[in-house]
């Protein structure tokens, strides 16, 4: 399940009466190969483009982060392991495995893990503003506060379950937890849409370009899901040249 929640009156008003001081410390930190520790778990960047950003966030069982929003970016959500509940000013949403929310900017949410083993979520922020956050409240006291220091980064990567592509790491299969993850291409022109995983399952994260559907004019951009077993039927798709994805697959 894929649910997308736009924003509403009630974010919008809560967002007026908050106050957070700008802080651009950390407006051009390269945020790759650190992890940033949190009093929920950790977060690190597992891959980045000019126009969208991926995260990885480790959430200890029973802990949530704040209820916050962004103000100009849109946020998806994705469980990679666990199940987890993830709560609007207006609805909750429970989770499991390959389920995703796909929250407009300004749309407060926050998210708890709700199994023994914790909870690996994915996070695709476009466009890439890491320090782009309100927080409306928050169990660890840092609701007037901007995103973490530098004090509160490793880089000690080998402490943490860590996987990082860099930008031309195609057809490259990488494991975490119980998923595959590879980058891979999709284009008209030379009919290229290729990737090494089982064929029909799984979703793909646009990271570069456009996709249109024939069928029904439906555009697929930058930070949109698609489920693999639509994209497979490759005819009916025009790319505007050659289009970059995630894909994400479950071990068989």
């Amino acid at each position: 399940m894929i649910k997308t929640i736009k924003n509403s009156e009630v974010d919008r008003a809560r967002i007026s009466h908050i106050f957070t001081p700008i802080d651009n410390r950390l407006e051009h930190f390269d945020f790759s190969h650190v992890v940033v520790n949190k009093p929920w778990g950790y977060e690190y960047l597992m891959y980045q483009n000019s126009n969208v950003s991926i995260w990885v966030l480790y959430l200890k069982p029973g802990c949530l982060t704040s209820m916050h929003c962004h103000l100009n970016k849109k946020t998806v959500l994705i469980v990679i392991s666990g199940e987890a509940v993830c709560t609007t000013l207006e609805n909750g949403f429970r989770l499991k495995e390959a389920d995703g929310l796909v929250l407009d900017k300004k749309v407060f949410h926050s998210t708890q893990a709700v199994s023994q083993d914790g909870l690996f979520l994915m996070e695709i922020e476009t466009p890439s503003q890491k320090t782009d956050l309100l927080r409306l409240s928050d169990n660890y006291n840092r609701e007037s506060r901007g995103y973490e220091s530098q004090d509160e980064m490793s880089k000690d990567i080998s402490r943490y379950e860590y996987v990082f592509f860099d930008k031309e790491e195609f057809y490259q299969i990488k494991t975490l937890r119980n998923v595959y993850l590879c980058l891979t291409k999709f284009g008209n022109d030379n009919n290229i849409f290729q990737h090494r995983i089982e064929d029909n399952i799984g979703l793909y994260v646009i990271l570069n370009g456009e996709l249109m559907n024939k069928e029904n004019g439906d555009f697929y951009r930058v930070g949109d899901i698609i489920d693999a077993s639509v994209l497979n039927e490759k005819e009916k798709f025009i790319s505007r040249g050659i289009v970059e994805m995630l894909l994400i697959q479950k071990k068989l």
